[in-house]
């Protein structure tokens, strides 16, 4: 119990020093998730919305990152939902999760920060 406390700070603090780094940096490219309750999270990832989904992944992958790509579905697809849910369909889009576990330091964060940066300035 425990152990899993200090996991879940560790994320938590995570997600604010994310939230801190990429707040400050203003771009068109990418958004952060509003949140109205920074308890009112699972914190197992830090989740963006971002252009170019597939080619940031690229270049984040030859600089040694990872991110989760496949996190939201619309799920109304699978309901056969006629009706266009278009929050939805830009999660799907434009969704990736950054990692936050606990082995994840300010330093690393820093790192795929810039390189998230560097990434728009360069396309």
């Amino acid at each position: 119990e425990k152990d899993r406390n200090i996991s879940f700070m560790i994320r938590k603090k995570n997600h604010k020093l994310y939230s801190k780094i990429l707040g400050k940096n203003k771009n068109e490219n990418f958004t952060l998730l509003p949140k109205t309750d920074e308890n009112y999270q699972n914190f197992l990832d830090f989740p963006i919305l971002v252009k170019k989904k597939e080619k940031l992944n690229k270049f984040l992958l030859n600089k040694g990152i990872e991110v989760r790509l496949k996190h939201y579905y619309n799920c109304s697809k699978m309901f056969n939902n006629k009706n266009i849910n278009k929050v939805s369909e830009r999660y799907e889009r434009e969704l990736i999760c950054l990692p936050v576990h606990r082995k994840i330091t300010p330093a690393y964060i820093n790192f795929v920060a810039k390189k998230i940066k560097q990434f728009y300035e360069q396309s």
